[in-house]
């Protein structure tokens, strides 16, 4: 069994976002997220896809100003050296696919039967609400 955990970077598909990164810089980032986001209405949305894009949003996040306290420092690194800049489509792809997780994927099934329901939601509403802090004037 690989690392597995509630946080958005405790788990091996949410490993990989780095590499990822690093291979296709932030391009990845919407492409990590559009691939849930056009499954939205799918409630078999795939777990590594999800797990993916929540660790995204917890980066898009952060480059907006407003990082978990969880953000790993290769992370941190990652965003100083590529000055990501959050505009309004982005954190609007953003919050949408976040919400569409949280409303209805294999992730959430997987806490659900794992008893961590509460403690994830929690987790995503706080997600939420401090994508819901980026400025989006201009």
């Amino acid at each position: 069994m690989g690392a597995f955990g509630i946080g958005p970077f405790e788990s091996d598909s949410a490993s990989l976002v780095l590499g990822f990164l690093e291979e296709r810089g932030d391009q990845y980032l919407v492409e990590a997220l559009m691939v849930v986001a056009k499954r939205a209405s799918d409630p078999g949305m795939e777990h590594a896809d999800c797990e993916c894009a929540m660790a995204v949003a917890e980066l898009i996040a952060a480059a907006a100003g407003h990082p978990s306290r969880d953000l790993p420092s290769y992370y941190s690194d990652w965003l100083q050296r590529n000055k990501l800049v959050v505009g309004r489509e982005l954190a609007a792809l953003t919050e949408y696919t976040v919400r569409a997780i949280l409303r209805e994927s294999e992730l959430k099934e997987q806490w659900t039967e794992d008893g961590c329901l509460r403690e994830w939601v929690a987790r995503v509403e706080e997600l939420l609400g401090r994508i819901g802090q980026i400025d989006l004037r201009g």
